[in-house]
Formats: C-alpha cells, sequence, structure tokens
C-alpha cells in the first residue's frame, strides 16, 4: 500500500491527497512534521521537508515530484491534461501557486491569524498592506487572465492545477482575507467552481478532521517529542529572521557593486528564507496546539478516572458503615439468632446499593 509522509495541513501534503483521492488510490497516512530531526524520516528525505511517498519499492519526496509520479504509474483519472502544450501549462501554474501565489498567501495567514490568535503578537500591518495592495494584485491581474469564465482550466473535469490555485486562498480566508470580486470577478466565480467540486468538498473534510482528531490513547512519549520540536523550530527560527531581516536590506539598498543580475538572487534567497521561517513558525504553533490537545484529553481521562472512583465510593460507604453497626457486638449482635438474618441482610445491603446505583444514574454521574 502507498504511505504518505506529512500532514494535511501543509499545502504540499494536499496536492498529494488531492491527486490519491482523484485516482481513489488507497493509502496509508503516516503524520509527519516537517523539519523534526526524527532520524528514521531523514533517512526517508533527507531535507526533512513533507510530504514524502512511498510506493513498494519507490521512495520520493517533493509533492510535484510526487503528483507526476502517480499521474505517470496510475494513469487512469487523470489529473493533467493529456495534451503535451496543456501539461506543460498546467505545470506552470502548479509551479506559480506554489511559490509566489502561496508565499504571499501565507504571508496574510500568519500576520493576521497566527500572530493575534497563537503567538499574541501583534500582526504586521504595514507588511500586510505591502502584500495586499503591491505584492498581491499583480498575481491576482495574471490569474484573472489566465483562468476561464466557466469550467475550469483545462475544460469541464478538474485538474491539479485548478486546486493549486486555489488552496492558497483557502489558508488566507482563515485570516479574513477574500479576494474582491468586483476587482477580480472571474478568478473569484473560478474559485468557487472549484471549491463546489465534490471531491474537493470531501478531501476538505477530511483535511478538517485529520486537523482536528487526537488519538485517545496518549503515548508518554509524544509530549517529549513536541517539546523537541518547538525548541528545534525555535532555534532555526532565531536564525532565519535575522538572515532574512539582512538580505531584504540588502536588496532594497542602493548598493553599487550589487548587479541586476546579484539582486535577483538576493530576491529569491530572501524569499526561501522567508518561506522557511514562516514555515518553522507554523511548526512551532502546530506543535503548541497539539500538546494542548494532549494535555486536555489527559485531564479528561484523570477526571473519569477521579468520578469513577468517588461514585463507588460513595456506593460503599453506606454500605461499610450498616455493617460496622452490626459488627460493633455492644448488647449482642442483632438477629444472631434467627437462621435466615444473614440473608436479610445481604438482600437489605443489595437494595441499597441498587438504590444508590439508580440516583447515581438520575444525577447523570453514571453513563
Amino acid at each position: 500500500m502507498i504511505q504518505l509522509y506529512g500532514v494535511a495541513g501543509s499545502p504540499f501534503v494536499r496536492k498529494v491527497l488531492f491527486v490519491l483521492a482523484v485516482k481513489e488510490l488507497p493509502f496509508e497516512h503516516i503524520q509527519q512534521m516537517p523539519f523534526a530531526r526524527d532520524p528514521e524520516y531523514l533517512k526517508i528525505n533527507p531535507l526533512g521537508k513533507i510530504p514524502s511517498l512511498r510506493d513498494g519499492d519507490v521512495l520520493l519526496c517533493d509533492s510535484t515530484v510526487i503528483c507526476e509520479y502517480l499521474e505517470d504509474a496510475y494513469p487512469e483519472h487523470p489529473v493533467y491534461p493529456l495534451d503535451i502544450p496543456g501539461k506543460a501549462r498546467a505545470r506552470w501554474l502548479e509551479e506559480l501557486a506554489g511559490s509566489r501565489v502561496t508565499e504571499l498567501a501565507a504571508g496574510i495567514f500568519f500576520q493576521r491569524y497566527m500572530r493575534p490568535k497563537v503567538l499574541k503578537q501583534e500582526p504586521d500591518e504595514a507588511l500586510i498592506e505591502k502584500i495586499i495592495n503591491k505584492q498581491l494584485p499583480p498575481m491576482l491581474d495574471y490569474l484573472e487572465s489566465q483562468v476561464p469564465g466557466e469550467g475550469f482550466l483545462f475544460g469541464d473535469n478538474i485538474t491539479l492545477a485548478d486546486v493549486s490555485l486555489l488552496s492558497p486562498f483557502v489558508n488566507a480566508g482563515y485570516a479574513g482575507f477574500a479576494v474582491d470580486p468586483s476587482r477580480w470577478p472571474v478568478f473569484v466565480g473560478f474559485m468557487e467552481r472549484v471549491k463546489s467540486q465534490p471531491v474537493v468538498a470531501t478531501l476538505n473534510e477530511r483535511l478538517d478532521d485529520l486537523e482536528d482528531a487526537v488519538g485517545a490513547d496518549i503515548d508518554p512519549s509524544l509530549r517529549a517529542e513536541l517539546a523537541d520540536v518547538r525548541r528545534m523550530s525555535s532555534v532555526l527560527r532565531r536564525f532565519m529572521f535575522p538572515q532574512r531581516d539582512a538580505l531584504s536590506t540588502l536588496e532594497i539598498e542602493e548598493l553599487g557593486w550589487l548587479s541586476q543580475r546579484d539582486r535577483s538572487r538576493l530576491r529569491e534567497a530572501t524569499e526561501r528564507v522567508t518561506r522557511l521561517a514562516e514555515e518553522l513558525e507554523a511548526i512551532r504553533d502546530r506543535a503548541q496546539v497539539v500538546r494542548d490537545q494532549v494535555a486536555d484529553l489527559r485531564a479528561e481521562v484523570m477526571n473519569r478516572q477521579m468520578l469513577v472512583l468517588s461514585v463507588v465510593a460513595a456506593i460503599f460507604l453506606p454500605l461499610g458503615l450498616l455493617t460496622g453497626l452490626l459488627g460493633i457486638n455492644v448488647g449482642g449482635v442483632p438477629g444472631s439468632g434467627t437462621p435466615w438474618a444473614f440473608w436479610a441482610v445481604c438482600v437489605l445491603l443489595l437494595a441499597i446499593c441498587g438504590l444508590q446505583i439508580w440516583l447515581f444514574r438520575k444525577l447523570k454521574l453514571l453513563g
């Protein structure tokens, strides 16, 4: 069976999940955080990134490589156009969506959602305004000219390129951002059509379930592993952000010894470092969320156990009191001369126990 390594919240893992869903391929989803320093996973992907995929003896990394492999190995239900020019154009739009568009959308999501709600920090409104008003509009203008007014990019069948263009804006929508329908009506209509497709809707529901689900069986080593992930992401983040700032400064400074080619390379390096830094932020924050969920589950399990112990103690307390009074033996044990007295006391105790259980159920202290 195919094995997919990664977490569903990653847009790159999401691409592979879409292909697997369209092709109706059974697979095992192994939860794997990126850059977790897991020795076993580093043997699979030395970069520590996600996703990775194992199909028998085939082991692949990088979402685009994986999707193209699945298309070639399992040609039924294609996710790319069949003609050469169409396939090349689909790959270009997929690359655009996974690089520059995802970078800009992730910047909005991080500043407006992660910083105030998770990190308890003020968002960088200047950066948000720059992304929304200066950097993103040219991309949206281009996408407006590329998507059709009806159907999908390559006819009536949805492809990986369609989903790739939608995915970044879904994440940005969690942060309250929406593409202006009055300025980019064609692209907004296109995204709505992609969202309405059954395979996409089903996939989104499955992703939500995977993000929210935390197993009831708590591995004691999980908290230590989560702490290690957070610690490592914090260490790497401290190195990434100064590098990003330094590269950004060099890019915008008017330095005569920097050629246009040098500036282009600096810009690409800045974008790469920025994406990595933001991904590290997301890793750290998601690890915190999972740790909180594990802590809540442990507290819930402990509360249930304490409730059971309290109910058991409450049931046996009056029974113990009654038998203790009978055993005091001051002036003789009542009923000691009656042969059926012992059984009468047993029936009385059972009746009291039954009455207590009924009362606890009525008070909803027992299931």
